[in-house]
């Protein structure tokens, strides 16, 4: 702040440079969202986030981050800095797999004990990924898609 933000910010204007590390969080079947005891809007139920990170997942971030300030003192950084780790994109929640012992959905999105409800989206997805899923949710919203129009009257009336 202040005075040494100013001398730091004259000084780093030419010369500061950003690493970003990305990496994928190990799938824990813990994980999961539930309806609480609350009541919100409406009365309805309110949505329950429980969420922890893996032993592996910890020394994963705790790794890149070793491994990128290695790399600015390599090159000969006069200062370099890790930050908080940081999430970007919210997934999971409603994972296809092979039945309900292990997940909501199918590899579609039918939800298994709805035959006509599918879902489409991230939270397909057993875990965040370690970069953008806009192409991943695509592929599989239009493989969805593509199974309906096949399969239409196994999913209607």
């Amino acid at each position: 702040f202040g005075a040494a933000l100013d001398k730091f910010m004259r000084r780093a204007v030419n010369h500061y440079a950003q690493m970003v590390g990305f990496a994928e969080e190990l799938p824990d079947a813990e994980n999961r969202v539930t309806l609480g005891a609350g009541k919100g809007a409406g009365g309805l139920p309110v949505a329950r986030l429980t969420h922890s990170l893996t032993a592996e997942t910890l020394a994963l971030w705790e790794h890149i981050q070793a491994e990128g300030l290695r790399i600015y003192q390599a090159a000969g950084s006069e200062a370099a800095w890790g930050q908080q780790m940081v999430f970007a994109h919210a997934m999971g929640g409603t994972i296809m797999g092979r039945g309900p012992a292990d997940s909501v959905t199918d590899s579609y999105g039918r939800v298994h004990d709805l035959r006509n409800l599918l879902v489409a989206g991230s939270g397909l997805f057993p875990t965040s990924g370690a970069v953008n899923p806009t192409y991943t949710i695509y592929a599989l919203a239009a493989r969805t898609a593509d199974h309906l129009l096949r399969h239409w009257s196994d999913y209607a009336g």
